[in-house]
């Protein structure tokens, strides 16, 4: 019985093994984006230009609110 247990254990150690270096291969690949104020600013600028060319009222905090949003999701 003990045998077994040390058998499964190795399988599933092995198993955890693939699992895990795969994930990091995925993390690896993915792209990172920093979003700073900065960044935000621009989109909010871009999305105040937007809303006055189609003359929709709003504020310069929902464009900030909505630059953020868009950017962090």
């Amino acid at each position: 019985m003990a045998a077994k247990k040390k058998v499964a254990k190795k399988v599933v150690k092995k198993a955890a093994k693939k699992v895990v270096k795969k994930a990091a291969k995925k993390v690896s690949r993915s792209k990172v984006v920093v979003v700073t104020d900065e960044v935000i600013g621009e989109r909010a600028y871009e999305i105040y230009l937007g809303r006055v060319e189609k003359g929709v009222p709003g504020s310069a905090e929902g464009d900030w609110l909505e630059a953020e949003r868009e950017l962090r999701s």
